[in-house]
């Protein structure tokens, strides 16, 4: 069974590990998916719209029940790029994106833009979406989570302590290394 977006996001929001992250990423992996990451995380890729929300009207449908969803809706997306379509022009862009927002439900509606002014908010960082898919997010933002030490991803100190956390020698077997 496919999930929406907004039940992906909420799966992974409620995962305690970045482990539990990885997993939920690469199992509902769509190219909707890297494009709302790309999206909020990646700097080099610029969006030429305008920031806020746009004049549009919203559906009243249940989740997942609007004329399209952002995962059939992905493969347009290149549209809102001026870099990816150059010959378009500013209105008929800002057109496309209110067409596309009306024809969405209101939760995935509302994510779109989230992503659109970076403000989406995922337990994810650039790193965790980084080991789900490989390079997806190049010139990525820097979070205060970013920061934060995950007890998975310290790397323990080897060398043997005494009671008192002094250091003890190592005991080799055989001749002492040259120096």
């Amino acid at each position: 069974m496919t999930l929406t977006i907004a039940e992906v996001f909420k799966k992974i929001n409620e995962a305690r590990f970045n482990g539990d992250r990885v997993f939920i990423l690469r199992k509902h992996d769509s190219s909707a998916l890297r494009g709302l990451l790309k999206m909020n995380y990646d700097r080099s890729l610029v969006l030429s719209l305008p920031p806020g929300v746009p004049p549009f009207k919203k559906k009243k449908v249940p989740v997942g029940f609007g004329d399209t969803t952002l995962l059939t809706s992905a493969k347009t997306w290149y549209v809102f790029s001026k870099e990816l379509s150059p010959t378009l022009t500013q209105a008929k862009r800002e057109f496309l994106f209110i067409t596309l927002l009306e024809a969405l439900d209101p939760e995935e509606a509302e994510i779109l833009l989230q992503a659109k002014d970076r403000k989406l908010k995922l337990n994810l960082t650039a790193k965790v979406i980084n080991e789900a898919f490989p390079d997806l997010i190049k010139n990525y933002i820097i979070d205060e989570t970013e920061n934060s030490i995950n007890i998975n991803e310290v790397e323990f100190n080897s060398t043997p302590m005494s009671a008192n956390g002094q250091e003890t020698q190592k005991r080799g077997r055989g001749r002492p290394k040259k120096s």
